[in-house]
């Protein structure tokens, strides 16, 4: 008698081999399914982000002229604060 166990082993009665490459071929099929969708998403997510960006630019530049205007409302009430004091000044 022989050492190796698979010596002893009868011959299977059908063939698996069909089955195996049926599952093979449905877990090949969805992962191609899976990466077309996360392609997909991939493609919506940069297109997104492109559009986010570019409203952040613009708020970005909406900013910066608000800020300009205030930094001038604020340096005009100084300045006219300080005529203000001015003439009461004179007046008192």
């Amino acid at each position: 008698m022989s050492d190796d166990p698979t010596k002893t082993l009868p011959e299977p009665r059908y063939d698996t081999q069909p089955g195996i490459t049926a599952v093979l071929d449905r877990i090949n099929a969805l992962g191609e399914n899976l990466t077309q969708q996360i392609n997909n998403l991939r493609t919506e997510v940069v297109e997104r982000l492109a559009l986010v960006a570019d409203q952040l630019s613009t708020l970005n530049a909406k900013i910066d002229v608000l800020n300009d205007e205030m930094l001038t409302l604020k340096a005009d009430q100084k300045k006219h604060s300080k005529r203000i004091d001015e003439l009461e000044r004179k007046v008192s």
